[in-house]
């Protein structure tokens, strides 16, 4: 994976969060954040990791790196609203999800929400971390 230091540390300052804030949501130190965005330096975060940074800052992965872009990106035509039925499995499997699906999940709903010209505050992501 290519990962783009100046792009990341760009998107993390005009998301107004600083390197321990993200290494906070993330649960890792801030030092690493700091390597992930100095020139001199080899690190970068794992290609899964890349995906629940990007959710945090409200971009997407091909923003700072070579990876695919989200599916939540490419398939809009696939995006529905569930009925009541299919809210409520969503709800019974929430605990079993990941937190980088839970991160999608509520990235996915954010953007339904917006586009239905409700605004959404940044807790709503926020909350996904929480069992």
């Amino acid at each position: 994976m290519m990962f783009y230091k100046g792009a990341f540390k760009q998107l993390r300052i005009e998301a107004g969060l600083t390197q321990d804030d993200i290494a906070k949501k993330v649960g890792i130190s801030k030092t690493a954040v700091s390597y992930w965005e100095r020139e001199d330096r080899t690190e970068q975060p794992r290609a899964s990791r890349a995906y629940q940074l990007a959710a945090i800052l409200g971009c997407s992965v091909i923003d700072f790196s070579d990876l695919k872009p989200e599916k939540w990106l490419t398939d809009k035509s696939e995006i529905i609203i569930p009925d009541d039925h299919a809210f409520e499995e969503v709800l019974k499997a929430w605990p079993k999800l990941s937190t980088s699906e839970r991160l999608k999940v509520a990235a996915l709903a954010a953007e339904l929400l917006e586009k239905q010209g409700q605004s959404v505050q940044q807790k709503v992501l926020d909350t996904t971390h929480t069992a």
